[in-house]
């Protein structure tokens, strides 16, 4: 073998140079150094006896080591029969899996076949069943193979409702037709007729049995029936009544409310889950225009963005978020209100928002303006109700008269007098903030060891100082951005005046129960205010939508 051979070779190198070593003339005694060949002249040399016992012990050290690598030798040669075979095993497995894999994919192919099948076998059998039996004329759904019955069935996993007749009958009655909806007249001879038993309870509790006659109409080719009298008709699905339940609920109308006004107002029998389908399927329609104006949002160079609480069912901080720009308004209802949601609603913006002192709206650009009116009453309300005195009363009335300087600033029309006039509010609110209260000498002349009038500010209690003091660092940065960009007004009024329409809502609309009934009107409200902003008709909108036509 060639891993043994090599290992005997160098076990006799290693051999040969320790015999080297030893017989080496540095390491012999000054009386072998003589010799030439390094001979001992005395038989009995210690030395010498010493380096033969050496020798033998490195003869018997090179045989153990030549030994261990046959052993060594061995066991590679083992691990290599080992993994050989279970490469094999390895690629055997490999095999039966893709056998399995494509086995299974065959399988899943006639499973779906044959289900296809009997789906269509199945409908083929209701038809023919239908058609032998005349039970009920059936027709076919355009641009499918599918057929159903003209009338609508139960909805599955509801209970079938029992109408059991009441065993006395006052009085009887036929009611008959003669023309169809069209006007078109009616074949004289009565096709078939049923009968139908009306409660009356307006005046006196009575039971009507009604026998309602059905004629031919030759011209639309169908049976027409009789209405009795106090019997309203079911809900037409159409275009107009859909729109007109959406925006009922959409103007701040329940979904109960909203049923019972159309049913009253319409003539037209209606629930509340069918205000409810129609704006999930309204709401669908429209998300393409939604998501289109999500995206003209992040153009837009500023957006005055507010929010108000908005009640969601199994959360406390449920909140409608609105983000209003020049040509469109964003809303989004969320269950609440946080700093992801935020990012969410308007990902990457780089321009300016106008904003309260809500500091989640901090997180959604780099760019921002702080409602002056809104310092203004924060202001105001702690010169009311807290009643500061001393040093916390001058702060505070201070604070306020530099915050309305910035709507005298916002009249200067020359854009250098706008930024000198920014720069100075920045000044002097600084040095008020900057001041040294507590205490504390502020060491300008004049100012003595105990201070001075203007430089020593105490607190009255309640830390309202220190409360604005913390503000103005967080956002004091963003209070003179409108007067460097005369196009951003100093307030927030614009999304103030949207939002009076959602509060108006919130009161009588109930909230949402669902995350599908938030991003049901988080889709409508958007629609809704960009309407409304551009001058066009939110209900035309909805009529469009809900009839196909975008």
């Amino acid at each position: 073998m060639v891993g043994q051979t090599h290992r005997q070779q160098l076990a006799g190198e290693a051999f040969k140079m320790s015999g080297e070593i030893f017989f080496d003339r540095r390491f012999m005694p000054e009386d072998r150094r003589a010799t030439p060949d390094g001979s001992c002249t005395d038989p009995e040399c210690d030395c010498c006896r010493r380096l033969a016992d050496i020798a033998e012990c490195s003869l018997g050290i090179a045989e153990r080591s030549l030994g261990l690598a046959e052993r060594l030798a061995g066991i590679a040669e083992g691990s290599l029969g080992a993994a050989e075979r279970l490469a094999g095993i390895a690629s055997e497995l490999a095999g039966e899996r893709a056998s399995l894999e494509e086995g299974t994919r065959r399988l899943q192919e006639e499973r779906a076949a044959l289900a296809g099948d009997n789906e269509r076998l199945s409908r083929a059998n209701k038809k023919l069943n239908a058609e032998n039996n005349g039970i009920k004329r059936t027709k076919t759904v355009p641009g499918t193979d599918r057929t159903s019955s003209g009338r609508p069935g139960r909805r599955p996993g509801c209970k079938p409702t029992i109408n059991r007749r009441p065993s006395e009958i006052d009085r009887e009655e036929t009611v008959d037709v003669t023309t169809c909806p069209d006007g078109h007249p009616l074949s004289e001879k009565v096709s078939d007729s049923y009968t139908k038993v009306v409660r009356f309870t307006h005046v006196r509790h009575e039971n009507v049995l009604f026998t309602v006659n059905r004629r031919w109409c030759p011209t639309c080719k169908g049976l027409v029936s009789a209405r009795p009298p106090g019997i309203r008709k079911y809900a037409r699905r159409s275009s107009n009544h859909q729109a007109t339940l959406v925006s009922l609920h959409t103007n701040g109308l329940s979904h109960g409310k909203a049923a019972e006004f159309s049913g009253d107002a319409l003539k037209c029998s209606v629930s509340r889950s069918t205000s409810f389908r129609d704006k999930m399927a309204v709401s669908r329609k429209m998300v393409p225009e939604h998501n289109d104006i999500a995206k003209k949002i992040l153009s837009e160079p500023f957006l005055h963005c507010d929010e108000l609480w908005w009640p969601v069912v199994g959360s406390n901080g449920g909140a409608a978020m609105v983000a209003l720009g020049e040509k469109a308004c964003l809303v989004m209802v969320v269950d609440s209100a946080t700093i992801k949601r935020v990012k969410e609603m308007i990902p990457g913006y780089q321009g300016t928002i106008i904003q309260d002192s809500k500091t989640i709206w901090l997180h959604g650009s780099p760019n921002h303006q702080l409602c002056m009116w809104h310092q203004h009453r924060l202001y105001k309300k702690d010169l009311g109700d807290g009643n500061p005195k001393g040093d916390a009363l001058r702060f505070v009335s201070a604070m306020d008269r530099i915050t309305l300087d910035h709507y005298r600033a916002d009249r200067i029309t020359d854009r250098h007098t706008r930024e000198v006039a920014a720069r100075c509010l920045e000044r002097l609110r600084s040095e008020l903030v900057h001041r040294p209260w507590g205490g504390e000498p502020c060491g300008r002349k004049g100012c003595g060891p105990e201070g001075c009038g203007n430089c020593s500010l105490d607190e009255d209690g309640r830390k309202t100082i220190n409360r604005h003091i913390k503000r103005h660092r967080r956002e004091g940065y963003f209070y003179t951005t409108h007067l460097d960009h005369p196009e951003i007004g100093p307030d927030n009024n614009p999304v103030e005046r949207v939002n009076r329409k959602f509060v108006a809502i919130r009161s009588d609309g109930g909230g949402n129960r669902s995350a599908d009934g938030m991003e049901a009107n988080s889709v409508l409200f958007t629609i809704m205010a960009t309407d409304r902003i551009n001058g066009t008709s939110f209900f035309d909108h909805l009529v469009r939508a809900s009839s196909g036509d975008g």
